[in-house]
């Protein structure tokens, strides 16, 4: 019953204005271990709430402003670009403490960062790497395989874009 008392302003109003009057809950975490590394795109850390006595907890948090290959994808040039990404994020992050910055909730639940690892932003690596992408390309194969023929190819993450998409 105690529950009810807080909602009980929202109960005399309509289901769109609860909407409007709540937002997503986004758990203020700042980093954890990387525990796991489940795709091209997404991985898991173990990481306490900042209060005292906080379990740990597992985050998946995907990274954001970015699209990778498909693990599942029926091309199988698109395969071998996906398990060279996913190799390639395990070597960076996977039982190292990372750093999140941005972090925000996707509209399906999961969260959303900027990640970083040892001075690297992972998000950034991907993209110079040409594992990663902003926009999907018709070939990952001939898109990884590009030489970087000017800089006006180079596709950079700015601190600035990740603080106004939110």
């Amino acid at each position: 019953m105690k529950m009810l008392h807080y909602l009980t302003g929202f109960l005399s109003t309509s289901n769109d204005n609860i909407w409007k009057n709540t937002k997503p809950y986004v758990p203020p975490i700042e980093g954890g271990i990387c525990i796991n590394v489940p795709n091209t795109n997404t991985l898991f850390i173990a990481a306490r709430l900042p209060y005292p006595e906080s379990p740990c907890y597992r985050f998946k948090i995907k990274l954001d402003r970015i699209i990778c290959p498909n693990m599942d994808s029926k091309s199988e040039e698109e395969k071998s670009i996906a398990q060279l990404t996913k190799q390639t994020l395990e070597e960076l992050v996977k039982m190292k403490h990372v750093q999140l910055k941005n972090v925000k909730m996707e509209t399906r639940g999961n969260l959303l960062a900027d990640v970083y690892c040892e001075d690297i932003f992972v998000n950034q690596y991907l993209l110079d790497q040409r594992l990663a992408t902003i926009e999907k390309p018709k070939s990952w194969l001939k898109y990884y395989s590009q030489s970087y023929s000017s800089s006006e190819d180079d596709v950079v993450i700015s601190e600035s874009e990740s603080s106004s998409k939110s």
